[in-house]
């Protein structure tokens, strides 16, 4: 993990024995697989972000993780990772 990716820790909502961490961000087709077969979920069923790595990615969203999707948590760990990206183009 390098210092700007974001870890979540998913869980099924219905069987907490269902569950893993995700480095985001990833292209939506690994997010797909993983919900489905590692948190036995599919879209629309329940999932909750149970934890995350690093502490700040919460701090610069204004809001404890769990409020948000786990699409919209990979959108905006694509936005970090792309604004990296420009920062070492330019330097």
């Amino acid at each position: 993990m390098d210092d700007l990716s974001l870890r979540v820790y998913l869980e099924n909502a219905a069987d907490a024995d269902r569950g893993g961490w995700l480095e985001l961000p990833v292209v939506p087709e690994r997010l797909d697989a993983f919900m489905r077969g590692v948190v036995g979920v599919a879209e629309g069923d329940g999932y909750v972000v149970v934890d995350h790595e690093p502490g700040w990615f919460g701090d610069v969203l204004g809001s404890g993780l769990e409020a948000f999707s786990v699409s919209s948590l990979n959108l905006a760990a694509r936005c970090v990772a792309h604004a990296r990206d420009l920062a070492v183009a330019d330097s």
